[in-house]
């Protein structure tokens, strides 16, 4: 009985042919053993799916690189950009266009002979929006000071109204912070000592850092003139139970800005004739005048039922809130 090694002879995947002769004179080969042999290819391995991205998060649109890192020679891939179960590559190397802001789960399936592999990265590829960027400047729609015409150390009142798309974060008056208060940014100043036209900067700043400017004017003087206050009818008849319209013609003569409290009274009158106050539908209201300017102001007296016939008196007053500055007139009521 003989053996033999015969691996060194097979190619493996190949038929091979293979004949034992025994030689039995110097001149005859006799063979004993004709033989056909396959020598089985090994079994290929499974692959490992691997792969990176050259970038994972960003704005949209994305474009993002994957490279494929896979081990045991796979013969293919499949890529699933957004895991959804549908193939959107087959190239072993690839690159795909992120259009949308989101999270986004990766899938490569890699096969060879001997099975396939899948890597799943969840959330892998993460898209925000591309913030545009905020271009637009604040808008100063008004400025106020009141008095914009006023005395040497006098408060000056500031209120303005700034608009802008993202929100104003600031804004300043000259070298004053000013506060956001029912969507008006207000403050106040101090008239210089010095008389003279001054010009008051105002200053916006938005959450962007955008910034808008604007100046608005104001004077310092030496306070003159006064205040003038007229009852318009200065008579008027009424019949008891009915209702007479009036008005108080006030007017500023001075030449700065001014608060007014204009008050009607009876006290200075004598007894017998003085007007009842509860027929008065108010008796003290607060008038703001800038230098010069005069406005009516509408008082109603209603007279009751059943009141006497005769004369009655009242008297319209206006004092300055700021000033010495005082005035008044004398109205008349005719009952019948």
């Amino acid at each position: 009985f003989n053996s033999w090694d015969i691996s060194s002879l097979l190619t493996p995947g190949k038929d091979s042919s293979l004949a034992y002769n025994k030689q039995e004179s110097n001149y005859y080969k006799i063979p004993l053993v004709l033989m056909s042999v396959r020598y089985p290819s090994a079994s290929p391995s499974l692959p490992n799916a691997a792969f990176t991205a050259d970038v994972t998060n960003g704005t949209s649109p994305l474009m993002v690189n994957f490279t494929d890192q896979s081990t045991g020679s796979p013969t293919s891939w499949l890529w699933d950009f957004d895991n959804d179960g549908t193939v959107d590559s087959t190239e072993q190397n690839t690159s795909h266009a992120y259009e949308k802001a989101g999270n986004y789960t990766v899938n490569l399936t890699v096969s060879n002979a001997g099975g396939s592999d899948s890597e799943v990265k969840t959330d892998y590829i993460v898209v925000s929006t591309q913030e545009i960027p905020d271009t637009t400047k604040p808008v100063v729609e008004s400025v106020v000071l009141f008095p914009a015409n006023t005395t040497a150390g006098a408060t000056i009142s500031i209120s303005t109204n700034i608009t802008d798309d993202k929100g104003v974060t600031e804004v300043t008056a000259g070298e004053v912070q000013l506060t956001k208060t029912d969507g008006i940014w207000q403050g106040s100043i101090t008239a210089p000592s010095a008389l003279g036209d001054y010009s008051l900067s105002i200053n916006a700043t938005d959450a962007a850092g955008n910034t808008a400017n604007t100046s608005v004017p104001y004077r310092v003087v030496q306070l003159s003139g006064g205040a003038n206050i007229a009852v318009s009818p200065r008579s008027s008849s009424v019949i008891a139970g009915n209702t007479v319209a009036l008005n108080l013609k006030v007017k500023n003569t001075q030449n700065i800005d001014d608060t007014f409290k204009v008050r009607i009274s009876v006290s200075e009158l004598p007894a017998s004739y003085q007007a009842d106050l509860s027929w008065f539908d108010w008796t003290e209201k607060a008038v703001t005048l800038k230098a010069g300017e005069e406005v009516l102001v509408p008082v109603k007296v209603t007279v009751p039922e059943g009141t006497a016939a005769g004369r009655k008196l009242f008297r319209a007053n206006v004092n300055s809130q700021t000033s010495t500055i005082t005035g008044f007139d004398t109205g008349y009521l005719t009952m019948s």
